[in-house]
């Protein structure tokens, strides 16, 4: 079974926030704000955060209960896309769960539905002043 995740993230107004989106697991839908100075106003950083916090909610998932076989993950930012295939966090995840995890590049703005979502998601959490978990 495929588990497809969207990642996005958004620098704006002084602040940096990073969205999760999940079609088909409740569990993944998240935003949160992150300290700004963290990624020195660099959207590539910013945008590989959120691949790696979906990352760590995947590693997070019970081994035995696991249904999925594959799971892809989708930014808009294609060199976040290249700085996480090799991620040490990524063969973990592969090793553990005995599972295919693919960062794959979505361009940004062009329709795919859970790129939408997962943008819509980090430019609102710019108006939240806490973290929200959906």
């Amino acid at each position: 079974m495929v588990f497809n995740i969207y990642t996005d993230a958004s620098l704006r107004y002084g602040h940096a926030t990073i969205a999760i989106f999940c079609d088909s697991y409740e569990y993944f839908t998240l935003t949160e704000q992150v300290l700004m100075s963290t990624y020195q106003g660099s959207t590539m950083k910013l945008e590989l955060s959120a691949i790696e916090k979906a990352l760590t909610l995947i590693s997070g998932m019970p081994r035995k209960k696991s249904k999925f076989q594959t799971f892809n993950i989708y930014s808009d930012n294609g060199i976040a896309v290249i700085n996480a295939q090799d991620s040490s966090q990524k063969k973990f995840i592969e090793t553990q769960l005995q599972a295919t995890v693919n960062v794959k590049y979505v361009k940004g703005h062009s329709g795919v539905h859970g790129n939408t979502v997962a943008h819509r998601m980090a430019y609102k959490a710019h108006f939240s002043r806490v973290i929200v978990r959906n």
